[in-house]
């Protein structure tokens, strides 16, 4: 039986399964789902999942690049200098490598 017509849930009160588990993954990554298998639901009223995860490793990192459009208007430009200034002054204190700190601040921004 395929994974996604299994129940994954047991409703005692209305005796019925249901299947309300997801694996969110992107689309876009290098991670990929080799195999995904439901066990036996035995301990509470959900099935454990087992999920293989494989890592393409032929796929390039993409390279992130600022977008400009973002800070072409005067007034948005010194708000995310201000921002970006704020940022680095607070979470460059010398204990994180400068990639942690940049990768940090990509995802700030």
């Amino acid at each position: 039986m395929r994974m996604w017509q299994t129940g994954t849930f047991y409703s005692a009160r209305y005796n019925k399964f249901s299947c309300i588990d997801y694996i969110l993954m992107n689309k876009t990554g290098n991670i990929y789902l080799k195999k995904a298998e439901t066990k036996s639901i035995w301990i509470s009223d959900h099935a454990p999942l087992i999920a293989v995860l494989g890592i393409d490793s032929n796929r390039r990192q993409r390279i992130w690049r600022y977008n400009p459009v973002v800070s072409a208007n005067e007034k948005d430009r010194l708000k995310l200098q201000k921002e970006l200034c704020e940022f680095f002054k607070i979470n460059d204190t010398g204990e994180m490598k400068q990639t942690t700190i940049w990768d940090a601040n990509k995802a700030f921004m």
